[in-house]
């Protein structure tokens, strides 16, 4: 199959080059620097992979969720820091200073790297002369990717990556990451909505899943990384690691082999040249009565994922946190809900609950632009001091 030939030869490539980029930048010195980065400053390949909540999925018409709210009072109800509250104008915007230089994505179509800002999409999107685009897919004609037109009739099924629209923890991740390290972000952008673990193996793997969201995932992810490396050659940039930030897990509430999975996909990874990395812990939709143990059964395995892997951390648990059950449960014989919730009584767990989530009723699954950027500025100082390289420690 023409798919396999491609995949192995970037396997080949991208394992050569990153082999000696990490050899030959490991010993880059990291300078303090209170404004932009100079040109001296290392890169760290990240790759950001999962579902909906890492692409940031409230609706771009939800209202600020914490308008009018004192921001400390909202800080100790939510957890969210209260700078960050401040800085909220609506579910999807939160005002972000990145510093000019400190970040760049890469874009695998153009085989361009892109400067992060505060308003930064992530992930392929645009308009050419087909129309507009917001994600990626593989075109098994050709043996590469393109571009998933929005009206693409198979556009969930197809794509191996979105495209965000709206602040997400990506944002402040890198804003954190070099804030805490002195390094500079090399963003590689891979999720899609709904996208169980297992579409983020090799198509070719028995554990592969066909009919759901996405497709080519991993491809994706290989050829991106790949391109990134080989970039970063050409311009001369001084990448010295490679790591990962997942934010999966709603989609396997009932799936036995996600641990299994999870596993797998983690060694496909180190197979790139990718080292370490961080996973995020999720929950689900809150107040719904029949995911509540699905919630704690990917929570568990979560949990032990992260326990049994040297090479894995905790990135923040701020959405498992703030997960709530329905009534009935949360009030019933099993107290975990409640405990976490400190025995609230369950109007003010939930209206608490309900600051984290997108204020419209019809799409509580998803998390306003203000939690996810919790979550990052959380992720980035989890992964700096699990890897050393946060200031003051030996990097």
């Amino acid at each position: 199959m023409g798919t396999r030939r491609h995949c192995k030869t970037y396997i080949t490539e991208l394992f050569l080059v990153a082999i000696c980029l990490l050899a030959a930048f490991r010993g880059t010195p990291v300078q303090a620097k209170e404004e932009a980065p100079s040109d001296e400053a290392p890169y760290d390949l990240v790759l950001f992979f999962g579902q909906s909540n890492l692409i940031g999925s409230a609706r771009m018409d939800s209202p600020n969720p914490f308008a009018g709210m004192d921001a400390e009072a909202a800080s100790a109800m939510t957890g969210i820091d209260p700078d960050l509250i401040e800085a909220t104008v609506s579910a999807t915007k939160v005002n972000l200073d990145i510093p000019e230089g400190a970040a760049l994505e890469y874009h695998l179509l153009s085989d361009s790297f892109a400067p992060v800002t505060g308003n930064s999409r992530f992930g392929e999107w645009g308009v050419d002369d087909r129309g507009a685009y917001a994600g990626v897919k593989f075109q098994s004609k050709t043996e590469d990717f393109g571009p998933v037109y929005l009206d693409d009739p198979n556009a969930l099924l197809e794509m191996a990556s979105s495209a965000s629209d709206s602040t997400n923890l990506i944002h402040a991740f890198c804003a954190e990451w070099y804030e805490t390290t002195g390094h500079r972000v090399l963003v590689v952008f891979a999720a899609v909505g709904g996208a169980p673990i297992e579409k983020f193996l090799p198509v070719d793997d028995p554990d592969y899943l066909n009919g759901v969201s996405g497709s080519y995932l991993f491809e994706y992810i290989r050829s991106s990384v790949d391109g990134a490396v080989k970039r970063a050659v050409r311009e001369g940039l001084p990448l010295q690691n490679a790591y990962f930030v997942s934010f999966q897990g709603e989609g396997n509430a009932r799936d036995p082999k996600y641990r299994r999975v999870y596993q797998k996909v983690v060694a496909n990874l180190k197979g790139l040249g990718i080292t370490k990395g961080t996973l995020i812990e999720t929950s689900n939709k809150i107040g719904d009565a029949k995911l509540a143990a699905g919630v704690n059964r990917v929570h568990q395995v979560q949990e032990a994922i992260i326990a049994e892997d040297p090479d894995i951390c905790l990135g923040s648990s701020l959405d498992y946190d703030h997960y709530i059950p329905d009534r009935k449960t949360y009030e019933g014989k099993d107290a975990r809900w409640r405990k976490l919730w400190g025995n609230l009584p369950y109007e003010e767990a939930y209206q608490r609950a309900r600051l984290l989530t997108d204020p419209n009723r019809k799409n509580l699954v998803h998390l306003n632009s203000t939690a996810l950027a919790m979550i990052g500025r959380q992720t980035a100082d989890q992964l700096a001091a699990f890897t050393g390289l946060a200031k003051g420690e030996n990097r």
